[in-house]
């Protein structure tokens, strides 16, 4: 009897099949029609990866081919569709193949990721989720969501903070640049002095300030004109940022005034680079109507620690300042000052 009876169920199984051959195992009429309410693809896969169910929206999409990998249909192994992936998508497939597994054997709770894909002739982003089916053995619930759009606009808005920063960039430099000779500033080099001096006291590591000022500069202004003068500066200003080593700084501090910084340099140190900054300025050649004309600098310098002991940083400027007028007067005298 109990024989009978199960044989008659087991029919009636087998006639629901054949009158319903749509429904994949597992799936019934109810979960399919859940299923297709959502609005976003979504489809169920076995453990070995086969893609057993899916929604309306899923079945769309892969008639478009707007889904990530093409021809995803019933049936058909979704982890196959990830090895076969190549060129720059590659890494991602391997990661969302990964992902998926992961979620498949319980070692995720659930998985996401943001995946290219070129299907079509447009590059179009989606957004990848795994999640496990419960009171299954294995199986992962799948969605595929388009966030082109919503990419784009996240890249405009990366777009348009990035051209804020090199603005913000470029108003930093403006600040403390000085337009003629492109050259740090007053305020810049003076805060940069102070900042040395307050490293000094903290580490001991000394430092040279050297403050120039360009020779017969009000002669040339007044012989060749303003755009002569401000081509002299610019000329200075260049062949001082040629010959600073990258650690040094350098700045235009007054009309015809330069000053630099050279930092953790003692005066034996120091030595070699003033003597080619003043190779470099014996060099300069300013071209004007009458034909080139030499260009020359007075410097001071001043070293941290060092003879007279300073201290502070407006003692060490002064000192540098007296030396380097010194040497001024003795190249009016027409002599040479001692470098």
């Amino acid at each position: 009897m109990k024989t009978s009876r199960l044989i008659a169920v087991t029919r009636r199984k087998k006639q629901a099949r054949r009158q319903n051959p749509k429904v994949a195992p597992g799936k019934t009429p109810e979960s399919s029609s859940i299923l297709d309410a959502l609005a976003g693809p979504v489809a169920v896969l076995d453990r070995k990866g086969l893609l057993i169910a899916a929604n309306a929206a899923w079945r769309r999409a892969a008639r478009t081919q707007s889904l990530p990998f093409p021809r995803l249909n019933q049936g058909t192994s979704y982890f196959n569709a990830c090895r076969r992936v190549t060129g720059v998508a590659a890494e991602a497939a391997r990661k969302l193949l990964a992902g998926v597994q992961a979620v498949r054997d319980g070692a995720l709770a659930q998985f996401s990721l943001e995946y290219p894909s070129r299907t079509q002739k447009t590059p179009r982003w989606f957004l990848v989720q795994a999640a496990p089916l419960a009171h299954t053995d294995g199986r992962v619930v799948l969605s595929h969501q388009d966030i082109t759009a919503l990419k784009h606009q996240q890249l405009e808005q990366d777009k348009r903070l990035k051209a804020l920063e090199a603005r913000n960039q470029q108003l930093d430099q403006i600040a403390i640049r000085d337009p003629l000779t492109g050259l740090y500033n007053r305020r810049f080099f003076d805060e940069m002095l102070a900042r040395e001096w307050r490293r000094f006291q903290r580490t001991g590591e000394g430092f040279t300030l050297i403050i120039m000022d360009v020779d017969a500069f009000k002669s040339v202004n007044d012989r060749y004109g303003h755009e002569a003068g401000d081509r002299a500066l610019q000329q200075v200003g260049a062949g001082l940022r040629a010959t600073l080593r990258a650690s040094d700084l350098v700045a235009r501090v007054g009309g015809d005034e330069f000053a630099a910084l050279l930092p953790r340099t003692d005066t034996e140190r120091s030595q070699p680079v003033i003597e080619k900054l003043c190779d470099t300025v014996k060099q300069l050649r300013l071209q004007t109507e009458s034909g080139p004309i030499p260009v020359s600098l007075s410097l001071g310098t001043a070293t941290v620690p060092g003879f007279p002991p300073v201290t502070s940083a407006a003692e060490l400027l002064r000192v540098a300042d007296k030396r380097m007028y010194e040497a001024k007067r003795l190249y009016s005298e027409g002599k040479s000052a001692p470098r």
